[in-house]
């Protein structure tokens, strides 16, 4: 049967994807392709100063010209500031990102308050309507952008969006800004840089890189494009994060949910959007203080419950690919989580019962909510959910 409505199917503007070499090596191969002279470095804080840092540093010599690494989780907007006045100072004209998504986020950030001399939150707060951008064309402007390079360390696939996320510190709240030309142009993947983070917290940020391909899979919108690259993720993190909770020396292991979370994201490009688990995790994670894969690993089996009478047709794709066939797609991701040693529910992570209502409250305000796939009338529903994952 043919669709009802035309499908649009876009490439982002990623220019090269790198892997398979030390990053020093992909990196003096990409720098080679540009002309920048001034390149700032925005660095999680654990990489500032470690050997990698240093490499990174003695390969751009003169060229280095800054950095920045006072990066909080969910990138609170006072922070993100002083980045850009930062970068402003150094007179940039490239960057680089080594870290997971709160430092992308935060370089990608930086890029557009530079391009449009932005100061203050409510001005960055003016691009959260993606609806008026087409992220495959960039407006045709005479804009300058410094644009980055992202080396990532954790499975956020933050590096392949087009939009970011940061937290308004006057009410706590995670705003969604977007810009065609904020995607990193380039990305290179080195397990090696990977083994810094600690393993919990970088085995979440796989369950995360699950978020996005089964939210995906499970939209009653999804089309062969994202379910091809959404259960090939599903798959490759299936088999990569128990061998690498065996054994976190394991480098191959590690690569293999680098590419997988690259492909767990790229259903978006489809059109294929999330649901309740993204908008959730959007305001618990900085409510909470909790990173994105805990938000991940403590709400999504419950979303998949809950939206289960919508499409239990299309979560049956999600149980198959994890290998747990004949399970609901919320006991497979809830198995899964639970063999890795990560926390299943809310009262996992300390989340005090009687905050879920506020919780819910402010999920409403985010935009994934209008394309969950059982329908969200109120904040009624959302606490149905967080009680759920309580």
């Amino acid at each position: 049967m043919l669709a009802s409505e035309e499908t649009v199917h876009r490439s982002y503007r990623t220019e090269r994807v790198r892997y398979g070499a030390p990053f020093i090596d992909m990196l003096a191969n990409e720098i080679g392709t540009g002309k920048a002279q001034r390149i700032f470095v925005v660095a999680a804080p654990q990489l500032s100063g470690t050997l990698f840092f240093e490499q990174l540093k003695d390969l751009l010599g003169s060229r280095f010209c800054g950095a920045f690494s006072d990066i909080p989780a969910h990138v609170p907007h006072r922070a993100l500031f002083e980045g850009v006045r930062a970068a402003r100072e150094a007179r940039t004209d490239s960057m680089i990102v080594l870290g997971g998504g709160s430092a992308i986020d935060t370089a990608k950030l930086i890029s557009l308050c530079l391009a449009y001399g932005i100061d203050d939150i409510d001005t960055l707060a003016g691009y959260s309507d993606l609806k008026r951008f087409d992220p495959s064309s960039p407006p045709a402007d005479d804009t300058v952008w410094v644009r980055s390079i992202a080396v990532p360390t954790t499975l956020s696939a933050a590096e392949f969006t087009w939009y970011a996320g940061v937290t308004d510190e006057s009410v706590n709240v995670k705003r969604v800004v977007g810009h065609p030309l904020l995607i990193p142009r380039a990305v290179l993947y080195d397990p090696q840089l990977t083994m810094g983070v600690p393993l919990p917290l970088f085995l979440a940020s796989g369950i995360k890189a699950i978020d996005h391909a089964a939210e995906r899979i499970a939209s009653l919108t999804a089309q062969p494009f994202s379910d091809a690259v959404s259960k090939e993720a599903l798959q490759m993190l299936a088999r990569s994060l128990p061998r690498i909770a065996q054994d976190p020396s394991d480098q191959q292991a590690r690569l293999d949910c680098q590419l997988a979370a690259w492909l767990s994201i790229l259903g978006g490009n489809s059109g294929v959007r999330v649901g309740a688990s993204h908008a959730i995790g959007h305001m618990l994670g900085p409510h909470a203080s909790m990173p994105h894969g805990y938000t991940s690993c403590t709400v999504l089996a419950s979303v998949m419950r809950w939206n289960r009478p919508a499409n239990h047709h299309r979560q049956r794709i999600i149980s198959t690919a994890l290998g747990r066939d004949g399970l609901d797609a919320g006991d497979a991701i809830e198995q899964l989580v639970a063999s890795l040693g990560l926390p299943t529910r809310l009262r996992d992570v300390n989340i005090p019962k009687p905050e879920l209502r506020h919780i819910a409250r402010k999920t409403m305000e985010d935009s994934s909510i209008a394309s969950n796939p059982r329908k969200i009338s109120s904040e009624e529903d959302v606490l149905e959910i967080l009680e759920m994952a309580y």
